[in-house]
């Protein structure tokens, strides 16, 4: 039996559930994917209350645009790195156990971070390491937790899925910000960092038992560098698949590092605290909520590549608006529409690259996407850069229009990928 004809034989044997009122929640109605959905509100908001509460950290220590962007963007230069190897783990191993393994690492770090914070001790340099640190873990996890999606649904409500997915980081986008900003105004920053820890720790209690009814066999035993290897020349053989990897490093580039340098908005751009900080951040997510569920709820959208092109040209262009805007409320709309346009990119490329490999090679392909989030510090210090020399109106200026240069560029240079559906 080959491996397509296998997945649909496991897709026949899964129980169907009780059916949803609304085809928006469709893949909650599978355990094993409630249980990782309900894991990544407590991941995503670690991960989210971390950055608005280092960012303001670092800020308060610095003064520094550029060192809110240098400490704010390391947790994904490993993406660059160790991502792939990531990747060969999610292939190789069982994905439930590496994902706890990472998770408890993650909840020591930050609890370790905190009695540091707590202490009185931490300089810009804890900052720095502690960023590095969690990014390596999380960029070892990220590829599990995309492979994992595909592992838990069937292969017809794999978008759906991914789109859950994805409304769970934005609730959190929402919340984690909001609620961290306020937190540090009344409590100190502390004991966001605790709460951090405390996140990692249940997801890590979610994730134990789940199965995978979707998982084929796991690859074979192979050397790290051959099995790199391997997933590398399946993407490279692939043109339509290394269009849609290449087009993902746009967003990090361009457009994440606005939210890295978000605090040197809220103070010097609007004239606010760390609570300001927290509602521009949570616009954002409201934006990409508004914009998963919206894909959650029309399903397996016909005309994907069309829909991922299309909302990367919008994303670019939003941050030239949201540069020259002076007016908070204004601003606030700005980036609620970037939020939504840059997930529907995310979910609709994501759907188009899961849904064109086969699951033995998914960690190692999916680890090659998530290396765009590696782009971003490289994004974040020419953004800081520039706002140190220019300010932070005309360096996300800048960035927007050379992103929305390179975006039509590629609307008009791959008419291939506006087919893909």
């Amino acid at each position: 039996m080959n491996k397509a004809s296998r997945r649909r034989a496991l897709e026949a044997e899964q129980p169907a559930g009780r059916r949803l009122p609304l085809q928006t929640f469709t893949s909650l109605k599978y355990r094993d994917f409630r249980l990782l959905w309900i894991g990544s509100f407590f991941t995503s908001t670690g991960q989210w209350m971390q950055q608005v509460t280092l960012g303001w950290l670092v800020w308060e220590l610095s003064h520094s645009p550029l060192m809110v962007g240098l400490v704010s963007s390391s947790r994904w230069l490993p993406f660059l790195v160790v991502a792939p190897l990531g990747g060969v783990a999610a292939d190789r191993f069982d994905r439930r156990i590496v994902l706890m393994v990472m998770s408890f690492v993650m909840a020591l770090s930050a609890l370790s971070f905190a009695v540091i914070v707590l202490l009185g001790i931490a300089t810009v340099w804890h900052a720095l390491a502690y960023s590095i640190l969690m990014g390596t873990v999380w960029a070892l996890a990220s590829p599990l937790r995309q492979a994992l999606v595909a592992n838990t649904v069937p292969q017809s409500d794999l978008m759906n899925g991914i789109a859950l997915q994805t409304a769970a980081f934005n609730i959190t986008r929402i919340a984690g910000p909001a609620v961290g900003g306020f937190l540090i105004v009344f409590f100190g920053t502390a004991t966001n960092f605790y709460i951090q820890s405390a996140a990692y720790v249940a997801a890590i209690l979610l994730v134990f038992p789940m199965r995978l009814p979707f998982r084929e066999a796991p690859a074979p035993r192979a050397p790290a560098l051959a099995s790199l290897k391997e997933g590398a020349v399946f993407v490279l053989k692939d043109k339509a698949l290394l269009s849609l990897i290449s087009m993902a490093f746009i967003p990090s580039f361009f457009v994440l590092p606005l939210t890295q340098l978000m605090p040197v908005f809220a103070a010097s751009v609007f004239h606010g605290g760390s609570d300001k900080l927290g509602i521009l951040l949570a616009a954002f997510g409201v934006g990409g909520l508004v914009g998963t569920m919206t894909v959650a709820s029309i399903g397996n959208v016909r005309n994907k590549g069309a829909l991922a092109l299309a909302s990367l040209v919008g994303t670019t262009a939003g941050l030239i608006v949201f540069a020259q805007s002076r007016w908070f409320l204004v601003s606030l709309g700005v980036l609620a529409l970037l939020g939504a346009l840059q997930m529907t990119f995310r979910m609709a490329n994501n759907t188009l690259v899961q849904s064109r490999i086969p699951d033995a090679l998914r960690g190692r392909v999916m680890s090659i996407y998530m290396m765009e989030h590696g782009f971003t510090p490289a994004g974040s210090l020419v953004m800081g850069g520039l706002t140190e020399s220019l300010g932070a109106a005309l360096a996300v200026t800048i960035l927007g229009g050379l992103g929305l240069l390179v975006a039509v560029a590629l609307n008009l240079r791959l008419p291939s990928v506006r087919r893909l559906s």
